[in-house]
């Protein structure tokens, strides 16, 4: 195989995971769903395979895809949108309906990027959960939808407090409702 052959192939295949990546493959009926990461894509780009072939080429620095993400002509008016998205996925464990609300509410302006995340309590994001169009993913574990409501919602704290440690302090140490920071401080002094 010449070198052109083998280049072609390999787009190919990179063409066929990208279409994999975003749709599963078609079922009996001739019908295919949107994967979880082809609903975050298609819910933020109108070529996810601009994204996907990007991806395809992702060497584990996080930092250098996401500049090659904001370089790429289809995707760089849309990369800030598609990196909260996509970390939110992930976070959320793909839950759809928790990363809608959480992308309207970063267009409205009250979260800024990812990190901004952290100064959501437990409480808030119980609250958050509990409404009626949210929910939590199915696969959460808890008997009932009340535990299983605060284990996600710990869960979600937990992830950020792992993620974004400093911040998590931070905006732990700046909350004067935050009793239990603050009778471990006044303990020791």
């Amino acid at each position: 195989m010449d070198a052109n052959t083998f280049a072609a192939a390999i787009s190919s295949l990179r063409a066929c995971g990208a279409q994999l990546a975003i749709k599963t493959p078609p079922d009996s009926s001739g019908s295919s769903v949107p994967t979880p990461l082809g609903a975050l894509l298609t819910a933020t780009l109108p070529k996810p395979s601009s994204f996907i072939a990007e991806l395809s080429k992702f060497d584990g620095n996080t930092e250098s895809f996401w500049n090659s993400v904001r370089e790429n002509p289809d995707l760089k008016d849309k990369a800030g949108n598609l990196q909260f998205n996509v970390q939110v996925g992930i976070a959320t464990m793909t839950h759809m309906p928790l990363v809608q609300e959480l992308t309207r509410r970063q267009a409205a302006g009250q979260i800024k990027d990812f990190s901004d995340l952290v100064k959501y309590k437990q409480s808030d994001w119980l609250q958050l959960v509990k409404q009626s169009n949210i929910g939590v993913p199915s696969s959460v574990p808890g008997d009932g939808a009340e535990l299983q409501a605060n284990n996600y919602a710990k869960g979600m704290v937990n992830l950020l407090e792992d993620t974004f440690p400093t911040k998590f302090i931070s905006r732990r140490l700046a909350d004067p409702d935050d009793d239990e920071v603050h009778s471990v401080l006044d303990g020791n002094r």
